[in-house]
């Protein structure tokens, strides 16, 4: 069985393949997923905070900060003493 982790590592693969290898142009749409939330108002983001998962939270993180057309950090303030305390250096 696949940790998030993992998962989410093979997640980062597949849209780099899509980025590099097919030149796919909508690729900005996996990584939002990090934070869109579902029907109960939380995002994978904030659902790997509140389990304290570093791993995945570094994942998403680095995933983000890929897209510097896009600025994440008004999903990530909320977060922001959880992630200082957990020292990421994606972060």
């Amino acid at each position: 069985m696949a940790t998030n982790d993992q998962f989410l590592n093979l997640f980062k693969k597949d849209v780099d393949y899509l980025i590099e290898e097919l030149d796919y142009k909508d690729w900005e749409m996996f990584y939002f997923l990090c934070i869109y939330p579902n029907n109960l108002g939380e995002t994978p983001f904030d659902i790997a905070i509140r389990e304290h998962a570093p791993k995945s939270v570094e994942i998403m993180l680095e995933m983000l900060s890929g897209n510097p057309k896009y600025n994440y950090s008004k999903y990530l303030q909320k977060h922001f003493m959880k992630l200082l305390n957990m020292n990421s250096q994606a972060f």
